[in-house]
C-alpha cells in the first residue's frame, strides 16, 4: 500500500482529491497520514469526507479512517461503476471540490453517469460552479472529456444548501493538450449573481466589470436560496488558428470574487475585474487554479501535455509530487517560464473498448 505525508508541501484537501482519484484508476491503494497537518484545522473536514464516500461509493473502495476530524485514512479501490447517484456535501461544503474528486474516474467509467450534489455552490476557498462549468468543463472538453453541469439552486456560505447535476459521458481515452500560447482575444462573458438581496446588488456588480471591458457580455442573475450570497465570476476565450481549419484546442482564462457582509458590490466586481486583467496581461495560456485542476488529467492522457500558468503554485507542486508517487512519470515544472510538462499514461477505458 502507498504511504503518503498529508502534510507535504501546500498539505491540503487537494492531496486526498488527487490521491483518490489516481487510487481509483490505477487500482493502487494508499494511506495517507497527517491529513491537512498545515491547516488550522487539521484532519477530514466535511468536504473532504464527502468527496472520499462519494468516490468509495463509485467505485466499491474500503475505507478506513473516513470519518470527521480524522487524521488518517486508508482508501482500498474496487471496480468502478457508473449510473445516478446523490450526495450531500454537508451545509455549505463545496460541491465544485467533490465534483473535481469524482470527475476523472467518470470519464473512465462503464457507462454514462448523472451526479446531483447538494451544498455550497458558491463558497470561499473553491472554484465557483460557473468556473467550473464555464473554464475547466470547456478545457476538458478540448481532450475529449464530455461533461456538463447545470446548477438547480444556490448555495452560499454558512447554510449551503446547493444543488448541481453533473452529467459525465465516459470517453475511450483523452487526448493531450498543449496550452502554452494564447490566440486572439474573442470574448470576455461572465455571470453576476445574488440570492436573497436586492436586485441592484447584481446590476451593480456587473458595471464594475464593464468599466474594465466594456465589451464583456454579463448575465445577471438572481434567485433565491437558504441565506443571502453574491459572486461574479468572468472568463476571457481566446482563438488561434485560420479559418476553416479544426478548432483549436484553447482554454478559458477565468477569475472569480465572492461578496460578504460589509463588502460593496463595487468591490466584488473590481476584483474579478482586476485578476481577469492580470491575467490577460500576462503571457499565461491558462490561470494558475485551472493550470492545477487539469495536471491529473494531463498525467491520465495519452502523449506529451503541457501548459503554461501565470506563476507557478504550492498546489502545482503538492500534483506534481503526488503524480510521481503514483506512477513512474516525472512532471517538468519549469520555474522561469512556469511551464508544466507531463508525458501522460495513456489511459484507455475497457468498458468503451469493450463495446467497440
Amino acid at each position: 500500500m502507498l504511504e503518503l505525508d498529508g502534510g507535504t508541501l501546500e498539505g491540503g484537501g487537494q492531496i486526498l482529491r488527487s490521491a483518490s482519484a489516481l487510487s481509483c484508476l490505477l487500482g493502487k491503494p494508499f494511506r495517507v497520514v497527517k491529513i491537512r497537518a498545515n491547516r488550522p484545522k487539521p484532519g477530514l473536514q466535511a468536504q473532504h469526507l464527502a468527496g472520499i464516500l462519494a468516490l468509495s461509493e463509485l467505485c466499491g473502495a474500503k475505507t478506513e479512517g473516513a470519518s470527521l476530524g480524522s487524521t488518517s485514512l486508508s482508501f482500498s479501490p474496487g471496480k468502478l461503476r457508473s449510473g445516478k447517484f446523490s450526495f450531500a456535501v454537508g451545509t455549505a461544503g463545496a460541491v465544485t471540490l467533490v465534483a473535481q474528486t469524482l470527475l476523472p474516474a467518470l470519464l473512465f467509467a462503464p457507462g454514462p453517469t448523472t451526479i446531483t450534489l447538494r451544498g455550497g455552490t458558491h463558497v470561499p476557498f473553491a472554484p465557483t460552479f460557473d468556473y467550473f462549468a464555464h473554464v475547466l468543463l470547456p478545457s476538458l472538453a478540448s481532450m475529449g472529456a464530455r461533461a456538463s453541469a447545470s446548477l438547480s439552486r444556490y448555495g452560499w456560505y454558512p447554510k449551503g444548501a446547493g444543488e448541481v447535476v453533473l452529467e459525465v459521458l465516459p470517453c475511450q481515452r483523452l487526448q493531450p493538450t498543449e496550452l502554452l500560447k494564447r490566440g486572439e482575444l474573442k470574448t470576455i462573458t461572465g455571470i453576476s449573481c445574488t440570492s436573497n438581496l436586492p436586485p441592484h446588488v447584481a446590476q451593480r456588480q456587473a458595471d464594475t466589470v464593464r468599466r474594465s471591458f466594456p465589451q464583456a457580455d454579463l448575465r445577471i442573475d438572481s434567485a433565491p436560496a437558504a441565506c443571502p450570497g453574491s459572486a461574479v465570476t468572468v472568463w476571457a476565450v481566446f482563438v488561434s488558428g485560420s479559418q476553416g481549419a479544426p478548432a483549436p484546442r484553447t482554454s478559458p482564462l477565468g477569475s472569480s470574487s465572492l461578496g460578504k457582509i460589509g463588502k460593496s458590490a463595487e468591490i466584488v466586481g473590481e476584483e474579478a475585474a482586476l485578476a481577469l486583467d492580470a491575467l490577460i496581461s500576462s503571457n499565461a495560456a491558462v490561470d494558475e487554479h485551472l493550470a492545477d485542476q487539469l495536471m491529473i488529467f494531463m498525467v491520465l492522457a495519452e502523449g506529451r501535455s503541457s501548459l503554461r500558468a501565470p506563476k507557478v503554485t504550492s498546489h502545482m507542486r503538492t500534483n506534481a509530487w503526488l503524480i510521481e508517487q503514483f506512477t513512474d512519470k516525472k512532471v517538468l515544472i519549469d520555474d522561469g517560464s512556469n511551464t508544466i510538462v507531463i508525458d501522460g499514461l495513456g489511459l484507455q477505458n475497457p468498458f468503451a473498448e469493450r463495446k467497440q
